[in-house]
């Protein structure tokens, strides 16, 4: 199978979809704003950077075109850097700002900088003339490495990021390397070595015209754009990132065109995006009769949803194709399978992290984030998530301040106490007053960290939460717990009896337990794969006496078996290829973790035919085939099932 590749050795390289989408974006750009006083743009909170839980680094480009709907989808205790894309450069060294840079960016920014992530200003060039120009005249290059430093101390940014495509032959080596170590040491010497200077490398190093070890090493580090392998030049339909297949792919990138590079100084971008055509026919990979467009994620997801999704062995790509109005339609878009596999790619030559282009292609899709999470987040396995020796810890918010709080006057309280405890030297004293205003119920919400759950810490939902409370009080009350989700909204647990009989007791919530129901925009599950204590809840009958109690010793322990980082990505069944068909069919699935796996083929009508499998899976990928030798035409349903885990497809017998 030949892969048509982007570039090749008797011509020039073909346009990157950086390129390709930032000319695509302009004819709807909205008139740049023009710079005023200094913006309210927060520095880096370091402590939070240098504490942070990810295992690699995850750097994302965040484009122009995105930056009003994408943030708010971001989980920013899965990123290390966002790159601004982006400003452009002239041949002089002179810089124009991104659209709506900085007013447009600044709550991005800053929540960002809150939660420790960089970042990274990103400076596009795409023309090489220009670039040429500003390369190789030292006075044009001095002008250019001012311009980029006094941008990033006046908009309190913490880095560079080049992206300087498809240079003159002859400027792809010592001259880019050169360039690029006067930046580094430019912007080390005068702002301080924690400000980073990275270089977007192409995924091919076409008659090794570049010196791609030298460049990571004139650098912090490369960002790999691994994809556009296929795209509107492309002779046939194909993937944007094949991991495998033909004579180049991000395979061969790692091993062979990065392959003598600091590994510590690599970055393997993937995509989040895809690619459609119209084709001569439904095979894989056919002959494309014209290119329809890129598309996001988002879409990609849609069309799969629609038209079923089919995958590729030779390239490990998921893959759909159509018919409509007599034409064959066909389309690549990775999914969390496919960048699963890349990720492993990353891991195998312990690169120094991975990225993507671009956030916000998947829009509201959680699927990515839950990737990440369960691929680069460090969960703990037994962490004390407040202590009380010497301070309140993560509970400094007054409960009548505390949200959702009812029946409870200002003069409530918490305070430290340093002469109870269940374990170490205090606890937390929590004292409660009513309100002679009102006679509802009292409910107490205790914010942790003020309920931002990127600043409450990261826990795997395999595991509880158990704390120590102490109470002298008439009976009724109750203690719940509030917990933040990836999946969206919050989840409450079941709520227990409390014991007041003023001695210390246990009390502890399984967060994978029965009871549990949305407290807001929920759906009654912890089903996201990072989850956050939120606050803790208390609850009474309406009273008119002060309740006081003391909480101490707040840990979560996790499920020993439980190991969320080695299980594969999804649960999916694909669609059967081919469909329609007469002989026989495949039909591909993964699993997410080890069970009993069953797949039985119905009729239309929901009659049991056949069961091509029955037999206990470890996690991975795998495939049935099925004949249609006993089987009249029409459409047959298969439906796989794993423990309460259930999918189902549609195929069709032509005759």
């Amino acid at each position: 199978m030949f892969v048509h590749v982007s570039v090749s050795d008797a011509s020039p390289e073909e346009k990157s979809i950086h390129q390709q989408e930032w000319e695509y974006y302009l004819q709807f750009e909205q008139e740049k704003l023009q710079p005023g006083p200094v913006p309210d743009i927060v520095p880096l909170d370091r402590s939070m950077s240098t504490s942070r839980y990810l295992k690699r680094d995850v750097f994302g480009y965040l484009p122009y075109w995105e930056r009003s709907s994408a943030p708010q989808y971001f989980q920013y205790n899965l990123l290390s850097q966002i790159a601004v894309f982006g400003w452009t450069v002239n041949p002089y060294g002179n810089l124009t700002q991104p659209s709506g840079w900085p007013s447009d960016w600044t709550a991005m920014v800053n929540n960002a900088h809150k939660y420790g992530v960089k970042v990274i200003m990103c400076v596009i060039e795409f023309d090489a003339e220009e670039m040429h120009t500003l390369i190789t005249n030292s006075s044009n290059t001095r002008n250019f490495i001012d311009n980029v430093i006094n941008e990033i101390d006046f908009y309190n940014l913490d880095g560079v990021n080049i992206d300087f495509e498809a240079p003159r032959n002859e400027d792809r080596g010592q001259v880019m390397n050169t360039f690029m170590q006067q930046l580094t040491d430019s912007v080390h010497t005068r702002l301080g070595p924690e400000y980073e200077v990275s270089f977007a490398g192409p995924a091919v190093n076409w008659s090794n015209r570049w010196d791609l070890a030298g460049l990571a090493d004139a650098c912090d580090y490369i960002f790999i754009m691994g994809y556009s392998f296929w795209g509107s030049w492309s002779s046939t339909a194909g993937p944007s990132a094949p991991l495998s297949g033909g004579s180049r792919n991000i395979s061969t990138t790692v091993q062979n065109d990065y392959g003598s590079a600091d590994p510590e100084k690599l970055i393997l971008g993937i995509p989040y995006y895809g690619n459609r055509w119209q084709t001569v026919n439904r095979s894989e990979n056919a002959t494309s009769v014209s290119y329809i467009g890129s598309l996001f994620y988002r879409t990609g997801k849609d069309l799969f949803n629609t038209h079923g999704k089919l995958w590729s062995e030779t390239f490990q790509v998921p893959w759909g194709t159509y018919y409509d109005n007599e034409k064959w339609y066909q389309f690549w878009c990775d999914d969390a399978q496919s960048l699963g596999l890349k990720y492993d790619l990353a891991d195998n030559h312990n690169l120094r992290g991975t990225g993507m282009w671009a956030l916000g292609y998947d829009g509201s899709n959680m699927e990515f984030w839950n990737l990440l999470a369960k691929r680069f987040y460090d969960f703990p396995e037994d962490e004390y998530l407040a202590v009380f020796d010497g301070s309140l810890d993560i509970f400094d918010t007054q409960p009548t301040y505390s949200g959702s709080t009812r029946g409870l006057i200002s003069d409530s309280y918490v305070t430290y106490d340093s002469t109870q405890a269940y374990t170490g030297s205090g606890s937390g004293r929590w004292v409660l007053m009513d309100d002679p205003a009102v006679d509802t119920d009292w409910r107490v919400r205790i914010l942790a960290n003020r309920g931002d759950k990127f600043l409450n810490r990261g826990l795997s939902p395999d595991g509880s939460i158990v704390l120590y409370l102490k109470t002298d009080t008439s009976p009724g009350k109750t203690i719940a717990l509030a917990m933040d989700d990836m999946a969206g909204g919050m989840e409450i647990s079941p709520a227990l009896d409390i014991v007041g009989d003023g001695n210390w007791h246990e009390y502890r919530f399984e967060l994978r337990g029965e009871g549990w129901t949305s407290f807001f925009n929920g759906n009654g599950v912890l089903d996201g794969p990072i989850v956050s204590l939120d606050a803790i809840m208390l609850y009474s009958p309406e009273q008119e006496e002060d309740w006081v109690l003391n909480i101490d010793a707040l840990r979560y322990e996790r499920t020993p078996s439980s190991n969320l980082a080695s299980q594969p990505e999804v649960f999916e069944l694909y669609q059967n290829y081919p469909n329609p068909f007469n002989g026989q069919t495949t039909i591909h699935y993964s699993i997410q973790e080890p069970g009993h796996a069953v797949l039985n083929i119905y009729d239309i009508n929901g009659r049991f035919l056949e069961q091509p499998i029955n037999t206990w899976h470890t996690p991975g990928s795998y495939a049935a085939v099925f004949s249609s030798a006993n089987h009249a035409s029409g459409v047959y349903i298969y439906q796989l099932s794993l423990g309460n885990m259930h999918a189902a497809g549609k195929m069709t017998i032509l005759k």
